[in-house]
């Protein structure tokens, strides 16, 4: 797969989303995405197919626990198995268990798209962007990582480190 950068325009939203398919560590600006990158490619190195959440450092998903979410396949759907605790102060409300269609629909647009994009290249994805005005946050970057937790062949979930970036930020 060949790694791309893009910006993105989508309707509804008023700032550009950056997209980047397999970043290297140049392209992350936050040690957490950086460890989490080099984390996953080690386990997929590992395996040789792709990894599972058990395949990567547990004490390094215990450090950055509140800033990781789990996103599972629901049907034809996605939905938060895990929504650390500095994304959810951040964002105003806990999505744990609850279904991506849920954010408005430029949102979850947004969310699902990107979802479908690393589940189609089985590669790391790296967002940047800015939220709704209602959301605190001056942007959000998020590192997302496929995962093969019932099949190292089948994507099943994704494990996301969402940092969230900005002066009104109260974590």
């Amino acid at each position: 797969m060949a790694r791309f950068a893009d910006t993105l325009v989508q309707d509804g939203l008023a700032t550009p989303i950056d997209v980047i398919v397999d970043p290297d560590e140049g392209d992350l600006i936050d040690a957490r995405h950086r460890r989490l990158r080099h984390h996953w490619w080690a386990a997929l190195r590992a395996r040789q197919r792709l990894p599972g959440r058990g395949d990567l450092s547990a004490s390094f998903l215990a450090e950055i626990d509140d800033y990781v979410m789990i996103v599972r396949k629901d049907g034809a759907g996605l939905r938060y198995q895990a929504y650390g605790g500095a994304i959810a102060r951040a964002y105003g409300r806990d999505m744990t268990g609850r279904s991506l269609d849920e954010f408005p629909s430029v949102i979850g647009q947004l969310f699902r798209s990107v979802y479908r994009l690393c589940a189609a290249q089985r590669v790391p994805v790296f967002t940047r962007h800015k939220p709704p005005p209602a959301v605190k946050v001056d942007f959000w970057l998020r590192l997302i990582v496929p995962l093969g937790e019932a099949s190292p062949d089948e994507i099943t979930h994704f494990l996301v480190c969402n940092v969230p970036v900005g002066e009104t930020v109260a974590l």
